[in-house]
């Protein structure tokens, strides 16, 4: 369950890079935030604690640091949003500019990081997923 609530998560995504056309990208945005929850959590249940296995703690550990980015990507994004506000409200001060150029600068970098963390989770998972595909009957 944890897993297919990670997948439908990634809608946001398609939806941000056109991939599909359906759905608003801030309700996306809200969906992709409560189903990534969501599916962490049941992903944390399911590990459990089996010390000799590496390659889940491995997984578990960088979904965690994903779920992290996600939370500093969120807040970044509602800086970002005030940001916007204020200059809206006095766009002609050059501390607006300075600030909204900054926090553009934050989220681009941010993106740098978070898209390549998503990318090791995912191998690790599948990893995962396919060792024990394999030897599910061993």
């Amino acid at each position: 369950i944890g897993t297919i609530l990670l997948l439908l998560s990634l809608l946001y995504s398609l939806r941000k890079r056109k991939l599909i056309r359906a759905g608003s990208p801030k309700g996306l945005l809200a969906l992709h935030e409560s189903l990534a929850w969501a599916g962490s959590l049941c992903l944390v249940l399911h590990s459990g604690i089996h010390f000799s296995a590496v390659l889940p703690w491995l997984a578990l550990g960088a979904m965690l640091i994903v779920v992290a980015s996600g939370l500093t990507g969120a807040v970044l994004l509602r800086r970002a949003i005030e940001v916007v506000k204020a200059e809206e409200a006095t766009p002609d001060s050059e501390d607006n500019r300075v600030l909204n150029a900054a926090t553009v600068d934050l989220m681009r970098r941010w993106r740098v990081v978070h898209m390549p963390l998503n990318a090791i989770f995912a191998a690790l998972a599948l990893v995962h997923i396919a060792a024990v595909a394999f030897f599910w009957h061993w």
